[in-house]
């Protein structure tokens, strides 16, 4: 094997009958647009059969029999006919023809017509050669194109008509292989490709909705579209932009991040703030612990941060309504990383004793607010009351919280998981009724309750 070693870390070398051999290894993915080549004649895929750390890409020769990557692919052996590769799809035309016969193009979706000594290939439609992906035309053309008209609109199995992939920028529809070339956005033509889903786009690209006014009808498809710039915090963005919190496309509810343009005018995460309007990321909002409010911005770790600021995740809240606007009840939330000054390690815990000295275990919540999760941090206030201890109002305790208060026999929160966690005589003991979110509606029977356990007097 040493013998072998040709320097290459993309390539598996091996010594096979004293003659060294170099393999190409397969590349890893995270998706099948990753593993796009330039083989028209392959089903290029991401396996991830061994898990999702060991997906490599594969290519499984195509079940199209027509496709091709040069003219000599199309060879059909007959002098009579002029072979070509045309957009990836052979095509065997008489020099002449004398009869319908000699126009077979092979494609199940077109009607083959001897016209005037030349061969007439006219797409067809009808309910067999409707689709809604390439995917959907292999022996039908190869290529989900979209017809519309004044009399007639949707999608059909064609042959490629222009070189132009799906998302290409475009100036004129027979420069795309669908045959059409939308109006996407201001400045930008792209020809149209249908899809069910990204396995059917190229790199970077998503399988988005383009709305087309048919008449006094809306009709949405589904379309190949290019990928948005996503970023997990401002550092990821190009030139100081700000990576804003958007609602992820492909899974609503939650939050991603979306480069764009800040205003050089407004202040930066981090920077003391009154209200929304003067903030860079648009929101303006109290830090863990603090009363002065700070801008905002979005992180997935602390490496996302401006210097001084730390990620907490599970900390400012999006709500997403349900479907029934004045009703919070069916309102969903998502919590995407936050960028703050310090406020302790934020490590998960179950109970105090599961953090650092100088820190508690706070009742945070999980990114939807549909669990616990617990967290460490840094005291709250002024309050030196631990777990357990007898209180009259929150600001008595560390953690900012003193429960049961009102009933005249309050003691301050501390989470624990045992009674090593509990100081001061008080012991860990269950709070049966305890509610992890009122979902918007208080005092209302569609609280969600859970058992939890606190150090108790």
């Amino acid at each position: 094997m040493a013998d072998c070693d040709d320097q290459d870390a993309n390539t598996i070398d091996a010594c096979v009958n004293n003659l060294c051999e170099h393999e190409d290894k397969p590349l890893t993915c995270s998706g099948n647009p990753e593993c796009v080549d330039d083989d028209n004649c392959t089903v290029d895929l991401c396996d991830d059969q061994n898990g999702p750390e060991n997906a490599v890409c594969v290519h499984l020769p195509s079940a199209d029999p027509f496709c091709c990557n040069s003219k000599e692919d199309c060879d059909d052996g007959n002098v009579m006919t002029i072979d070509s590769c045309v957009l990836g799809s052979c095509k065997n035309l008489p020099l002449s023809c004398n009869g319908d016969g000699e126009c077979n193009d092979n494609n199940s979706c077109t009607t083959d017509k001897c016209l005037d000594k030349q061969c007439v290939n006219t797409m067809l439609i009808n309910d067999a050669c409707r689709c809604a992906a390439n995917s959907d035309c292999v022996g039908k053309g190869g290529v989900c194109g979209l017809v519309a008209d004044s009399d007639l609109f949707g999608t059909w199995c064609m042959s490629p008509q222009g070189p132009l992939q799906g998302a290409a920028v475009c100036s004129a529809s027979d420069e795309c292989r669908s045959g059409f070339c939308v109006d996407y956005a201001e400045g930008d033509d792209l020809c149209f490709q249908a899809c069910k889903d990204a396995t059917g786009c190229g790199t970077d690209e998503i399988c988005g909705t383009i709305s087309f006014q048919v008449g006094e009808e809306t009709i949405p498809l589904k379309a190949c579209l290019p990928g948005p710039d996503f970023c997990g915090g401002d550092k990821d963005c190009p030139d100081g932009d700000i990576c804003f919190p958007t609602e992820d496309p492909s899974t609503p509810g939650h939050i991603i991040g979306l480069c764009d343009v800040k205003e050089i005018a407004l202040k930066s995460a981090g920077k003391v703030c009154a209200q929304d309007a003067e903030c860079q990321s648009g929101v303006c909002t109290e830090p863990i612990g603090k009363s002065t409010k700070v801008c905002w911005s979005l992180c997935s770790n602390d490496e996302d941060c401006a210097a001084g600021l730390f990620c907490y995740p599970s900390y400012l809240y999006f709500t997403f309504d349900g479907g029934t606007p004045g009703d919070a009840s069916d309102d969903t939330l998502f919590s995407p990383g936050s960028c703050f000054p310090y406020a302790g390690s934020y490590t998960t815990c179950v109970g105090d004793g599961d953090c650092p000295v100088n820190e508690f275990c706070y009742w945070a919540k999980n990114e939807t607010s549909t669990a616990l999760m617990p967290r460490c941090l840094l005291p709250l206030g002024n309050g030196t009351g631990t777990g357990g201890t007898a209180c009259a109002s929150d600001t008595q305790c560390r953690t900012d919280v003193c429960l049961a208060a009102d009933y005249g026999n309050g003691f301050c929160l501390g989470l624990c998981s045992g009674n090593a966690d509990c100081t001061n005589g008080t012991s860990c003991k269950s709070l049966a009724l305890f509610i992890i979110d009122d979902n918007g509606t208080a005092n209302t029977d569609d609280d969600e309750m859970a058992p939890w356990t606190f150090c108790q007097p």
